[in-house]
Formats: C-alpha cells, structure tokens, sequence
C-alpha cells in the first residue's frame, strides 16, 4: 500500500456506509438483547414461574448457535441480513415453545 503525505493539520477518516452499517448491526442487537428480556418478563408473568420461561429462552441460544454453524458452513457473511433473519427465527421458535408449553398445561400454574 502507497503511503500519502497530508499536509499538516489534516487527517483522514474512513466512515460512510461502513460506518452506517456498525452503527445498524449495534442498534439491531441491543434490540434484540431488549426484545428477550421483554419476552422472559411477559412469560414470566404467564407462567407465574422462573423456570419454565427460562427453559423456552435457552433454545434462542440454539437458534443462535446453530444460524452460526449453517453461515460458517455455507461460508455466508454474518451480516444485516443475516442478522434479521436469525432474530426472525428466534421469534418463531420462541412462539412454538409457548404454545407447546400452553397446549400441554403449564400456563395454568
């Protein structure tokens, strides 16, 4: 790489898309950090119970772990998309977890 001699009191900044882009991927996982911990607190008070939200919550992490194993094996960039795709899972899986756990009674304690 060439280096470039700027004049005095001058600098360079790389930002623009690159910059837009950390700035989304950082927002979109304090949201989804959020968005967990709002549906443990709803299931929670579902429930009446510690455990059995926290059950359905830990299969997010086999979402998670399991979007990241198919990304590495397809040698696909964990990018936005990618990104809200995973979040979209993660909220399908938690749905069908709570509507087994409703089908099979333990809403009612």
């Amino acid at each position: 790489m060439r280096r470039v001699r700027y004049p005095k009191n001058y600098s360079v900044f790389v930002g623009g898309e690159n910059e837009q882009r950390d700035t989304a991927f950082n927002s979109i996982v304090k949201l989804w950090i959020l968005v967990i911990l709002l549906i443990y607190i709803l299931m929670v008070m579902q429930f009446k119970s510690l455990s059995i939200p926290i059950i359905i919550l830990l299969s997010v992490f086999l979402v998670l772990g399991g979007a990241l194993i198919g990304l590495f094996l397809t040698n696909s960039p964990l990018g936005f998309m990618a990104f809200i795709r995973i979040v979209s899972l993660t909220g399908i899986v938690v749905h069908e977890l709570y509507q087994m756990s409703v089908k099979s009674g333990y809403d009612r304690y």
